[in-house]
């Protein structure tokens, strides 16, 4: 068919000339969906991941009880920095009182690299325990308990 004009007519449009625009439509909602779980996994992350999970699923009762007597003596664990910028815990009884006599041990361990634990010194200044400085980053798991 030609036209009066001596060109050629154009072939009827379809749906397939936006092929492209879907399939680049398709794969941004793909990398959106990612990101947003990428950021989801890296924010709501505890940031230890244990080894022993299962072993503690098999004993889930025991957790229940230990956590049950930690909640019947109402002690408090506060952790914050202090004015020149170490980090402190402040142990309070149920009624927001300063603990007395309390002790609390610490072992840090780095979380990535080379293994190695090292006992964290912990010095009194009334009410609270401070961490002694230090220059790198570490998981401190600690524990409460009566001297």
């Amino acid at each position: 068919m030609r036209l009066r004009d001596g060109l050629g007519a154009l072939p009827p449009r379809t749906v397939w000339r936006f092929f492209p625009l879907f399939v680049a439509l398709a794969m941004s909602v793909v990398i959106a969906v990612n990101a947003g779980m990428i950021y989801a996994a890296l924010h709501t992350f505890p940031g230890n991941a244990g080894s022993d999970g299962f072993d503690l699923s098999n004993h889930y009762d025991r957790v229940l009880d230990r956590v049950a007597r930690q909640a019947a003596m109402g002690w408090r664990l506060t952790a914050d920095a202090n004015a020149s910028g170490l980090p402190s815990i402040v142990l309070t009884d149920r009624d927001g009182a300063p603990l007395t006599g309390a002790r609390f041990d610490a072992v840090a361990t780095r979380p990535v690299g080379a293994q190695m634990t090292t006992q964290m010194p912990f010095t009194r200044s009334h009410p609270a325990v401070t961490l002694a400085p230090s220059r790198c980053q570490y998981w401190v798991n600690g524990s409460c308990g009566s001297p």
